[in-house]
């Protein structure tokens, strides 16, 4: 437009005008008539049609005292007003500026808010990334289990509601067609609805959405506990098990011997394993709270952990045939009850504490600190303190105990009886 031949003329503008002068436009050339009427308005004729525009100095002074210079206010095209119209406006425009209020700043200040309102209307899976981004995944190193179960909650939550608009338009349907959809596993359904209701109330507080959708979602009550044990009869089964594959038997063993979580056992490698202490030595990223975490090994265990450790320069468990991380526990449980219908993992863990209790064995600080749990009723209140204290000594007799009484339930098949008669206190008569 700066490279145009530029010609004026000053006329009262009529909408005769106004077609002569379109009609008569030549190319490379930009016509400007000035208002005979309305002296502060002219209409900007060029290739592309014509513009009414209005000069004007808005009211006040400077910072540095001196008057605002004289400028330029758009009013329309010449398409959507009349010479009439444009007048009007010219009108309404020194009121404005008569105010105070100058229309150029204005209108950059309201695109500025509708700039930010645009950028807040993201979808749901936007701010699921946001989210996960923010409070999931760690500033540094690799995420913890538990991370790394709750980004998936997270993703594949946003993907069962359908939801694909603004996250403005979820509704409490949404998160009705999450549960809908695990209606047969309520247990999955608590874990996406909590997620997700994490998730919608972190959105509110950073002003993407106004309110949390999924917060009154009837979500299922808690699924019952399981009833399943491992007895020293399953011990004693898996332990002589024949027909598991070596990795896994050996795996298995372990698993007995020492209260890992599953996918910290299995996915323990030769480098977190310190042969002089006899103990396994985990980083933050490998458990479920991302505490480190230290746990000492009886003499068995340990044979165990050096036979695998031979020629080993990855997982000591390779339990996913294909390579990767374990992600097929359904089929190892599947396997491994064939010989011992009531064994879980997990459920190992409650029976180190309950036979360690009932055999007299170590204390509940001491046994409760090897499960690794960051929050419990043996380090709440004023215990806290106390648990900070040393208990690598007891934490190495009770795993040694422990591995005494797991070499008994092998060999008999039972746990060793327990003699009562030390708690019997004869009454006075």
């Amino acid at each position: 437009m700066g490279n145009l031949e530029k010609t004026a003329t000053r006329v009262q503008i009529t909408s005769a005008a106004v077609a002569k002068a379109l009609k008569n436009r030549a190319k490379g050339k930009r016509v400007v008539i000035r208002d005979l009427v309305e002296r502060s308005m002219y209409l900007t004729v060029g290739p592309r049609g014509g513009v009414y525009s209005s000069s004007m100095r808005p009211r006040g002074t400077r910072t540095d005292g001196k008057r605002h210079p004289q400028r330029e206010y758009r009013l329309g095209t010449c398409e959507e007003l009349t010479p009439a119209q444009a007048r009007i406006a010219v009108e309404e425009l020194r009121h404005e500026i008569a105010r105070g209020i100058d229309p150029r700043q204005e209108a950059a200040r309201q695109a500025a808010v509708e700039a930010t309102e645009a950028a807040k209307r993201k979808t749901l899976a936007e701010v699921g990334a946001l989210y996960i981004s923010a409070k999931i995944t760690p500033a540094r190193g690799k995420p913890t289990e538990h991370q790394r179960q709750q980004k998936l909650h997270v993703e594949h939550g946003i993907e069962e509601t359908g939801a694909v608009g603004w996250i403005g338009d979820v509704s409490q349907a949404h998160i009705q067609s999450v549960l809908d959809n695990h209606r047969n596993s309520p247990a999955t359904a608590r874990h996406r609805a909590g997620a997700l209701d994490r998730m919608m109330r972190w959105a509110v507080k950073r002003g993407y959405v106004a309110l949390n959708p999924f917060a009154d979602a009837e979500v299922p009550p808690p699924p019952a506990a399981r009833q399943r044990r491992t007895t020293a009869g399953d011990i004693q089964a898996l332990w002589n098990a024949e027909g598991l594959n070596p990795t896994m038997h050996a795996f298995t063993k372990l698993a007995l011997l020492v209260p890992l979580r599953a996918t910290e056992l299995a996915e323990l490698t030769k480098d977190e394993v310190d042969i002089k202490r006899l103990a396994i030595v985990l980083p933050g990223k490998r458990t479920k709270n991302g505490d480190p975490f230290t746990i000492p090994l009886s003499d068995l265990a340990m044979s165990i952990v050096q036979d695998r450790m031979i020629g080993s320069n990855g997982r000591l468990f390779q339990l996913n045939t294909a390579g990767g991380a374990m992600n097929s526990w359904a089929n190892y449980n599947r396997r491994v009850r064939k010989f011992a219908p009531n064994f879980g993992l997990h459920d190992m863990r409650k029976v180190f504490v309950s036979v360690l209790a009932e055999q007299g064995r170590g204390d509940a600080d001491t046994t409760d600190s090897l499960l690794n749990h960051r929050q419990s009723e043996t380090r709440a209140g004023v215990r806290a303190a106390y648990h900070q204290a040393n208990l690598w000594p007891r934490q190495v007799r009770v795993m040694r105990d422990w591995a005494e009484l797991i070499a008994h339930a092998v060999e008999h098949g039972e746990w060793p009886p327990i003699d009562y008669a030390d708690n019997v206190v004869e009454l006075i008569r």
